[in-house]
């Protein structure tokens, strides 16, 4: 009898539905709340008066692990005025990257063979990037197969691939908008935007 009721105690706790670890609500909100009102200081460093301090906040916040944080701390910087703190937002997200993904589309005086193109690319061009090099802003990468390099300088993007070459700058927030070339029988220049959020 003993053993049918410790046997049927044990069933019972590996049937019973396990206790919630999720926070009540109220404490939920209580710690979202702290969570905003810290995002708000961190927005209050990255916006300061102090090109230095903008920097720092930069450097120190795209250092931690939380994804969210850095996400928060990439889209305020490309957001802003100061053209140093987003070339170094650039530099850092580029090198976050493994694929670029550039949306490409040509103009109303596109030829057809040009259209084929694009048809064949789905309307994107996409490459892999192999390496980052922090310092000098160099990288190399895979472009089907074609290993390729390219360059960060400042708020500007460009590589050069086997048959394809581009150069983007980033425009209003984390856009890049530029020109892709290619050669042979990719042939044609296509317009281009890479969104980095």
């Amino acid at each position: 009898m003993r053993h049918t009721l410790s046997t049927s105690l044990a069933l019972l706790a590996v049937l019973a539905p396990p206790v919630s670890a999720l926070p009540s609500v109220d404490e939920l909100k209580a710690s979202i709340e702290t969570r905003a009102t810290e995002m708000d200081k961190y927005r209050e460093l990255l916006e300061s008066d102090n090109q230095a301090l903008r920097l720092a906040a930069l450097d120190a916040l795209l250092a931690e692990d939380d994804v969210a944080l850095r996400q928060f701390a990439y889209r305020t910087a490309f957001q802003s005025d100061d053209q140093t703190l987003r070339a170094v937002a650039l530099k850092r997200r580029i090198g976050d990257m493994k694929t670029l993904v550039i949306d490409v589309e040509a103009g109303d005086d596109a030829t057809e063979d040009e259209k084929k193109v694009l048809t064949s690319w789905g309307g994107t061009y996409a490459f892999e990037i192999e390496s980052f090099d922090e310092k000098t802003g160099t990288f190399e990468t895979t472009d089907y197969d074609h290993k390729g390099k390219g360059q960060v300088t400042g708020t500007t993007l460009s590589f050069a691939h086997q048959f394809c070459n581009g150069t983007f700058s980033l425009g209003d927030g984390a856009v890049l908008t530029g020109t892709l070339g290619c050669r042979a029988k990719w042939e044609g220049r296509f317009t281009g935007k890479a969104t980095l959020d």
